[in-house]
């Protein structure tokens, strides 16, 4: 699913500064956020 809408490369590594300092539950709600808002149904 992350690899169809290219969440690995443009959300989770261009932001990894950013993130990594984020609590697990924030990064899966924005992860989720972020493939919804591409149209994936989890």
């Amino acid at each position: 699913m992350l690899s169809s809408v290219d969440c690995i490369n443009n959300y989770l590594v261009k932001h990894f500064d950013i993130i990594h300092t984020q609590s697990t539950s924030y990064v899966i709600d924005d992860i989720t956020d972020y493939l919804n808002a591409r149209g994936v149904k989890i």
